[in-house]
């Protein structure tokens, strides 16, 4: 049985699916694509919550997303600087990789310990 938290989290995610799904028949297709990667976001999210390291080390793994997303972000502002990606292809590397970047670590501590 679900909790009332799990719950809310299952239907917000079946809205979020539903309006991307919907961006796309638009031909809003980058929108959809953000709604895409916020859906993978939660659902990490929603598999590592449960776990109590999550609920210990939460602080930290924040602290660790954010000097990640920062290293992140200057990498990918040095490689257009550079050259190697257009300002609309580095947009879209830099957008969706800050979204998932604190699931993805939170799920690597996970793992970790």
């Amino acid at each position: 049985m679900l909790s009332k938290n799990e719950f809310s989290h299952t239907i917000r995610i079946i809205i979020t699916a539903l309006l991307a799904t919907f961006l796309f028949i638009v031909h809003l297709n980058f929108l959809g694509m953000l709604l895409v990667t916020a859906l993978i976001s939660d659902a990490i999210l929603l598999f590592v919550k449960k776990n109590p390291i999550y609920q210990k080390n939460i602080s930290s793994i924040g602290h660790y997303s954010y000097l990640a997303s920062l290293a992140y972000s200057l990498i990918i502002i040095l490689l257009y600087q550079s050259g190697a990606f257009t300002a609309q292809s580095a947009i879209i590397i830099l957008f969706f990789g800050l979204i998932l970047l604190f699931p993805l670590i939170s799920l690597l501590r996970l793992i970790k310990k």
